[in-house]
């Protein structure tokens, strides 16, 4: 039976390398150790100890002396020790206990013993075994030759034993995606056909089962017998149902059997299940659950509760909240359906929580953020029900500040229309503008037209064009002029900066027509946004500047030194730098005199900026370590974040990657902390973009699928977009062209429906380049051509030129080298205007190279000796450095001087070399070196 229930090591075993690479160095020390590997139900304890039991090192300390014992076989103290009895093939004799005989064999064994208990939660957690399990596993523990693994469900090892633990605080962790997708594509073996939208089908799957191995396995399984689209209609519709073999149901081949497992073992019922079920209904669980628990279930005392709850691993805390694996979620869910009185208090609880929100929107949206899918399903639940006990609507109005949760708030928005019979027209008229608002955020500009252009502004224009009558009709010109202000804003909102300019500027002549100078200060300080947001920052500094003056004059330091920072970031953008030093050094003055401390901080933070914008390096990073400890001292956590993450773009372009990413690290620690996901998740994207130059792919991959996953998680479908992008160029340099061509497509697809012209450019570049690469001229010239245009018109002139560069290369590719010459010597010239420097270099060396396949080799040693020239300037360029000497080479290579040749080979070897992350460029010198001795021979 023991041999029967014991499993072989498996096959397929994915992302847990570091795991059992830390498994083994524990047990492998020279004192012997004891390791518990804890978690949930199929989280892959027992894969993860057989994999650590069969390693190299762990076989050669122990040999034939490492016992397996399944524990769900034994259900108290004496069962366990005839099972180690039996697995040690130990011979009883007459008169002896059992207990007698193992513990005179562990005495007297010769080598060193590891013991293997599988599943321990079964006797540990029997009804009243426990002490005498306890008793003896601490017995076993004190024989010096035993080491033990404990494999078992719950958060903490058994008995007073000090165990090493795998993993985190819940135990060991759910896959990342990468591997998890790596396991899924191997469980299903060669059935799994690819087609242009797997590769994303089988990503959304993964991330609805949370990663959780065992639910990855068995989903798998099913691609044997049908398609992977009929797998995922499978799972929308019938959830866990599809998590099980088509065999009897064991913890092994059923997740339903494994979660109903841990209900049985752990003895949850009464109370402690209706707890279980309530968390299971929640999406986000419950976020800080000691301070929210008994608001949400109030007269009841619950921490018991969830102190069993917590043991089974049914349920983890993480970041001080309860939450639940989705595999679970859904079986519960659907077993234990939540009471209605639950939801009820549910309701009742985020009722007065949306109330309780700060009215300063950057303190409300983090808080708002860890609750708002449990937020949706609450009030979906009660709208579509009609069991609502407080005002939706105020619910509403509270949910309309947050341009980040547009779509939940659209969501509920719609649902309340179709379904409240009772609603009154004017709120009604009143959800359908701020329907509109968020259909403008969600990038449904055509929509949000439609809503907000018919109802909220124009109603909101008409009713302040008729105060205007009427205040002008009472000679009440004060309030004529403030009505024309508020007017002004409106307008603004839409982005109609024409009709804001205008109402601002009779705002203003009307307050110096009455004296309020004050007020015709704010004006210009308003139409000095409007000219910044137009890019006019001539026009802006002028009107700043006025405003500046009358602030001045009217002795109001804290608009002073707000105007002298803004403009020092205004003068900053029009490379002024040493004015723009001036004006925030003068700000920064002001702050201190008046105690702003955050006025102070954010000074010392442009001053950064600024000396980064110059490449002052050094002293950038003092003034942001500066501001980043003035933040931290004010509570700024948000802000010490920023801090770090430009200190990262401070040290990315000097190659300094380690310094970069240990930046990037903090950034992402302190966002984490503020609760700012959105930021964390954007710094993620970044620290890939550091592995991605580096070449290390597979980090960069994976730290780009995790932002991916936070961007989905919450709700950010322009970061999920990013993400897809950023992945798609790793696949490019991998030479995955056909994955990264559906990745970039996917990203060009959610850019052009949020009207981000810039990204979707970018995507239509990359496109380009990845069709030049598989020989698909028309495509690619189809697809620079459209980006040629976007950049054109947004007015990006780099981009401009980055598309005649990559024309050229198309043209290059294709032999028609007049063309590419014609289209390299355009983009060096535009280069050079707007003062890009290493692509002007970039354009000789392609120059260089298309002058060298004509056989024109002085005009391509003319070129190369240019770019080299002009890249003394910038050491930093490695990459770029070494591809032109290397080209330079093969010019001297073809002219047959092969010993200026070596020269330059060896040269672009030791450039790559010292780069440390340039392997197969160093590969390619030595290549070339080879073929260039081998010339020699001939």
């Amino acid at each position: 039976m023991i041999a029967s229930a014991t499993p072989a090591v498996p096959i397929v075993f994915k992302g847990r390398e570091e795991l059992v690479e830390q498994g083994v160095a524990i047990l492998c020390q020279q004192s012997l150790k004891f390791l518990a590997i804890l978690g949930a139900g199929g989280m892959g304890k027992t894969s993860l100890a057989l994999h650590i039991m069969d390693s190299d090192l762990v076989q050669k300390k122990f040999g034939e002396r490492c016992y397996f014992i399944p524990c769900e076989l034994f259900e108290n103290a004496e069962s366990l020790v005839q099972g180690l009895i039996h697995v040690m093939e130990l011979t009883m004799q007459e008169n002896q206990s059992k207990q007698k005989v193992l513990f005179n064999h562990l005495q007297s064994a010769h080598g060193d013993l590891l013991i293997v208990f599988d599943n321990f939660e079964t006797p540990w957690n029997h009804g009243n075994s426990r002490i005498a399990v306890k008793h003896l596993l601490e017995k076993i523990v004190k024989y010096g030759k035993v080491s033990l693994i404990v494999t078992m469900r719950g958060p903490d090892g058994p008995g007073d034993i000090s165990w090493e633990r795998l993993g985190d605080q819940s135990g060991i962790p759910t896959l990342l995606p990468v591997p998890a997708k790596e396991a899924f594509k191997a469980f299903a073996g060669n059935k799994l056909q690819s087609s242009d939208d797997s590769e994303s089908q089988i990503d959304s799957l993964l991330y609805q089962l949370e990663y959780v191995p065992l639910a990855i396995r068995l989903s798998a399984q099913h691609i044997k017998r049908v398609p992977l689209k009929t797998l995922i209609r499978m799972w929308e519709k019938d959830k866990t149902s599809i998590l099980a073999e088509q065999t009897e149901p064991g913890r092994l081949t059923s997740v339903s059997f494994s979660i109903d497992l841990s209900i049985q073992i752990f003895r949850i019922e009464g109370r402690t299940l209706e707890l279980l079920s309530a968390i299971s209904f929640l999406p986000d669980g419950i976020p800080f659950w000691v301070e929210h628990l008994d608001q949400m279930f109030p007269g009841e005392g619950l921490s018991v509760n969830v102190s069993t709850l917590l043991e089974s691993s049914l349920v983890y805390d993480q970041n001080e909240g309860l939450k639940i694996l989705a595999p679970v979620r859904e079986h519960v869910h659907s077993k234990y359906p939540i009471e209605q009185v639950d939801v009820d208090h549910l309701e009742m609880f985020y009722a007065q929580f949306l109330q309780n929100l700060s009215d300063i929107d950057m303190e409300a949206q983090p808080a708002l953020q860890i609750h708002i899918n449990n937020i949706e399903k609450i009030f979906k639940t009660q709208i579509i029900n009609c069991h609502s006990k407080t005002s939706c609507i105020s619910a509403m109005n509270t949910l309309g500040r947050f341009s980040a949760i547009s779509s939940v708030f659209i969501s509920l928005i719609t649902l309340l229309l179709q379904n409240d019979q009772n609603i009154t027209k004017t709120d009604e008229i009143d959800l359908k503008i701020k329907r509109g608002h968020a259909l403008r955020w969600e990038g449904r500009f055509q929509d949000a037209k439609d809503q907000v252009m018919a109802a909220q502004y124009e109603k909101a224009i008409n009713m302040n064009l008729q105060a205007q009558k009427y205040f002008k009709q009472s000679k009440n010109q004060w309030a004529q002029a403030d009505s024309m202000g508020q007017l002004g804003n409106i307008y603004f909102k839409q982005a109609r900066h024409k009709e804001a300019s205008d109402m601002y500027s009779e705002a203003q002549q009307l307050c110096q027509q009455i004296g309020n100078e004050l007020g015709a200060a704010e004006c210009l300080q308003r139409l000095g946004d409007i000219y910044r947001m137009q890019g006019r920052n001539d026009g802006a500094i002028q009107m700043i500047s006025d405003a500046l003056k009358q602030f001045q004059t009217f002795g109001n330091q804290i608009r002073v030194a707000e105007c002298l920072l803004s403009l020092g970031e205004l003068y900053r953008k029009q490379k002024k730098y040493d004015v723009a030093t001036e004006m925030i050094m003068k700000a920064q003055k002001q702050f201190e005199e008046i105690g702003a401390k955050q006025g102070v901080a954010n000074c010392l933070n442009s001053l950064g900026l600024n000396y980064m914008d110059q490449t002052q390096y050094d002293e950038a990073v003092d003034m942001l370590s500066n501001a980043q400890m003035q933040y931290h001292n004010i509570g700024r956590i948000v802000d010490v974040a920023w801090c770090f993450d430009i200190l990262q773009d401070i040290y990315y372009p000097q190659a300094q990657y380690e310094k970069a990413i240990n930046m990037s690290l903090q950034a992402q620690k302190y966002f984490k902390q503020s609760k700012n996901q959105w930021a964390q998740a954007n710094s993620m994207i970044w620290l890939g973009n550091i592995y991605f130059m580096q070449a290390r792919y597979k980090q960069a991959s994976e730290m780009i699928s995790e932002a991916q996953q936070l961007f989905q998680k919450i709700g950010n479908e322009l970061g999920v977009a990013e993400c897809l992008k950023s992945l798609g160029g790793i696949y490019r340099m991998q030479g995955r062209n056909d994955d990264a061509i559906k990745m970039i497509s996917d990203a060009l697809q959610q850019f052009q429906t949020f009207g981000n012209q810039m990204r979707a450019a970018e995507c239509l570049w990359s496109l380009g380049e990845l069709y030049r690469k598989q020989q698909k001229y028309d495509e690619a010239t189809e697809m620079i051509m459209k980006a040629q245009k976007q950049y054109q018109e947004i007015g990006y002139k780099t981009g401009v030129v980055d598309c005649l560069k990559i024309l050229g290369m198309n043209y290059l590719d294709q032999t028609q080298y007049d063309e590419a010459v014609g289209m390299f010597s355009n983009a060096q010239i535009q280069y050079q205007n707007i003062g890009s420097i290493v692509d002007v270099a970039e354009c000789y060396q392609f120059l260089g190279v298309t002058h060298r396949l004509q056989g024109q080799y002085e005009k391509g040693k003319e070129a190369f000796t240019e770019a080299l020239e002009l890249l003394k300037g910038f050491p930093e360029e490695k990459y770029l450095i070494g591809c032109t000497l290397l080209e330079f080479g093969h010019l001297f290579f073809d002219m047959e001087n092969f010993v200026e040749a070596r020269r330059k080979y060896e040269e672009a070897r030791n450039v790559f070399d010292s780069h440390g992350q340039l392997g197969r460029q160093v590969d390619r010198c030595y290549w070339a070196l080879a073929k260039l001795d081998e010339a020699i021979k001939q």
